[in-house]
């Protein structure tokens, strides 16, 4: 749970409702607007497990979110503030009636693997699912945790009878963007994937134990530690880890 701030003004630890306030208030030069900080502050988990955090190629950083209370840095915080608002405009964006059986930034949940997912486009006519992701960067292909839960996506789809023909992923930066088709895998492959890392992150959360630094770091992930919250921890911590229930993260503020 998210508990407050790391004021970029003041360097030090402040409370949600305090944080606000004194941005509301203007005395201090902060140059983040109240709008952004509240967004940053309410960004709230979904109830039960969701596709994202079970098949993200981030485990140990979901699991950490779940479980630890701790004060959110606004810089790195902005960047996930920054992806929501890509999505849900997704729900304004005006579309002819023309486009019959459109879904847009509507959330599913498996009726027999107990997880859900919130899609963001599928046209129904052509059985074509899209998913965005806002990036700094432009990638060359679609990094693989995206092809896992766009697929992730997919099934959930066909298990509320819509059928999935086609998938693609959509990159979306401050000057480009970029589609990428993805294969549809069969419903078995995942299935068994869903299956199995529920089952993985349920057992984690359940007796707050949090997976090795290894989860997460990696070549090929540079922005998963460059935009985490818990970078300290994982010096801390590298390896297995039990939290004590009421565990509050600190992160230091020098």
């Amino acid at each position: 749970m998210i508990l407050g701030t790391i004021c970029p003004v003041r360097n030090e630890l402040v409370p949600s409702n305090d944080c606000l306030a004194c941005s509301v208030s203007g005395q201090e030069s902060c140059s983040y607007d109240t709008i952004v900080l509240a967004n940053i502050l309410h960004n709230r988990r979904v109830e039960g497990l969701s596709i994202t955090e079970i098949l993200s190629e981030f485990p140990r950083k979901s699991l950490l979110e779940s479980l630890v209370n701790y004060y959110v840095v606004p810089e790195l915080g902005y960047y996930a503030v920054r992806g929501k608002w890509v999505h849900e405009s997704l729900r304004r964006v005006y579309l002819s009636p023309s486009f019959n059986g459109v879904i847009r930034e509507q959330r599913f949940v498996h009726p027999k693997i107990p997880t859900s997912g919130q899609v963001d486009i599928y046209y129904g006519q052509q059985r074509r699912l899209v998913d965005y992701k806002s990036a700094s960067r432009m990638v060359e292909e679609p990094l693989p945790g995206h092809i896992c839960q766009i697929n992730a996506y997919a099934e959930l789809l066909r298990a509320n009878d819509l059928e999935v023909d086609e998938a693609f992923v959509t990159y979306l930066t401050f000057s480009q963007h970029c589609r990428f088709p993805v294969e549809v895998w069969e419903r078995e492959r995942t299935q068994d994937l869903l299956t199995t890392m529920y089952e993985f992150t349920n057992d984690c959360i359940t007796q707050r134990i949090v997976p090795p630094r290894e989860t997460c770091a990696g070549p090929d992930r540079w922005y998963i530690c460059r935009y985490c919250q818990f970078r300290d921890i994982c010096k801390e911590h590298p390896d297995w880890w039990e939290i004590e229930v009421g565990y509050e993260y600190k992160p230091k503020t020098t």
